[in-house]
């Protein structure tokens, strides 16, 4: 695969249109193609129970602005004025819908409740926001690939090491079309979702508890199945883990996992563990019993790789 721009963690619609130009097979993007498709997702959250949960914002991806220097932004909570210095980078709050949907059609937008610091502080703002101050995820780059240009990516960096055999295997003899190669990264899926499935004896019940400094059960009835973690931000990583899985019916990543702890923060789940997320460092912030720690995506795939191993 050809050399494709970098991408920083939160680049600009420009870059993003870019970078997907060069890594789509037949697609020319402009920075309105970006802003059309973050308009696509809008996918209400489906719970255990069976009931629907709305996203704390309207879309399911997130867009960042750039508040420049000098700037005058007042906090929500208590009225007061913070003039920003060196320029900052803040969350959209919502709807972030009507925030993009007006900067695609009227060319500059000010969101309605405001901003988010990379702290958590929100603040109201005056000024209007256009294409040029807008950011997005890098992640959330990679997710608008059509989903075979994706697999290639994927591929490229690694992942689905069988397919990657399979496809190597392709290249020194016959060929092996793109229908081939989408059944066989679903095959593979369901290989990797069905190979550490425990017996139901491996179930184990999570009973709600009063927070303490170490085994900190989380709050939940859910039968959650392998070995799980001592430390409460742990069990609530394998509870996000396992709820992803049932709802998208494969094994999780720890990006996945840590942007439904981030959301759990930010809509006030599971409050006696979670405080607050930290967008800009990729994690989230927890009680520890007597301190706060950051729990990060890197301790996040440790936890799940574990708890993955538990459950051969």
């Amino acid at each position: 695969m050809k050399k494709l721009p970098r991408l920083p963690e939160h680049p600009t619609l420009d870059e993003a249109a870019e970078w997907l130009t060069e890594a789509s097979s037949d697609e020319v993007w402009s920075t309105s193609s970006v802003l059309s498709r973050l308009l696509e997702w809008k996918t209400p959250e489906v719970l255990s129970d069976g009931t629907v949960r709305q996203s704390r914002v309207a879309t399911s991806r997130e867009v960042w602005v750039v508040v420049p220097p000098g700037e005058v932004m007042t906090d929500q909570v208590d009225g007061a004025e913070v003039v920003t210095r060196g320029g900052q980078l803040a969350y959209i709050l919502e709807p972030i819908d009507l925030f993009v949907k007006t900067v695609l059609h009227c060319g500059e937008a000010v969101p309605n409740n405001g901003v988010s610091t990379p702290a958590g502080r929100r603040f109201h703002v005056t000024r209007s926001f256009s294409v040029r101050d807008i950011r997005i995820l890098k992640n959330d780059v990679f997710d608008l690939l059509p989903a075979f240009d994706r697999l290639m990516f994927e591929l490229d960096r690694g992942e689905y090491s069988d397919l990657a055999r399979l496809v190597d295997g392709g290249a020194h003899g016959s060929a092996v079309s793109p229908t081939i190669l989408n059944q066989s990264a679903g095959e593979q899926g369901a290989q990797e979702y069905t190979g550490y499935l425990p017996a139901p004896t491996a179930s184990r019940v999570l009973t709600e508890q009063p927070a303490r400094a170490e085994a900190e059960p989380m709050p939940s009835e859910e039968r959650i199945p392998g070995k799980l973690p001592r430390v409460a931000v742990g069990r609530l990583a394998v509870k996000a883990a396992w709820e992803i899985e049932m709802d998208v019916g494969r094994a999780t990543t720890a990006l996945e996992v840590m942007k439904r702890l981030q959301s759990w923060a930010d809509e006030g789940k599971e409050p006696e563990y979670l405080i607050r997320s930290d967008r800009t460092k990729r994690c989230v912030i927890w009680n520890a019993g007597r301190k706060e720690k950051e729990y990060d995506e890197e301790a996040c795939d440790k936890t799940i790789k574990r708890w993955m191993e538990s459950r051969r």
